[in-house]
């Protein structure tokens, strides 16, 4: 992977609208990441906060506005490679109604068919997190 030049951002929203169901929830949001900051986004149920992350992940596709990572769009990335670079994890399981090890260890199954590649792959994941103890999940 190419490195990024010290003065482009990570991230780069530029006045993004974000609507759902035909109801406009979010208009002209803009900011930008530097590699190793932290944002947090808070608001009240229906503000529209999952659906701008839907959109930032590529799961959903903004009303207008922009997105940049290191620079280039997502369709410049192609879909595929950004899906890889930029991802969601959802607060409460919408898919499997299983543990977060166990679905880590389903999603390292699908890219690997050493049989002890998923396990060794979603604890190391967790415990470089802090979200398990060893042993324990």
């Amino acid at each position: 992977m190419e490195k990024r030049p010290p003065n482009i951002d990570l991230f780069a929203i530029r006045d993004l609208a974000v609507e759902a169901g035909g109801k406009s929830l979010l208009e002209a949001v803009s900011f930008s990441l530097k590699a190793g900051e932290v944002l947090t986004i808070a608001g009240p149920s229906g503000l529209g906060k999952s659906s701008l992350l839907r959109i930032l992940a590529g799961l959903d596709m903004a009303a207008s506005g922009s997105i940049l990572l290191d620079g280039r769009e997502p369709g410049v990335w192609g879909w595929p490679l950004y899906r890889r670079r930029v991802n969601l994890l959802f607060q409460k399981p919408l898919l499997l109604e299983m543990s977060l090890r166990e679905n880590l260890e389903l999603a390292f199954a699908y890219a690997s068919a050493e049989s002890e590649y998923p396990k060794r792959r979603a604890d190391a994941l967790l415990e470089r997190r802090d979200l398990c103890v060893k042993g324990r999940d």
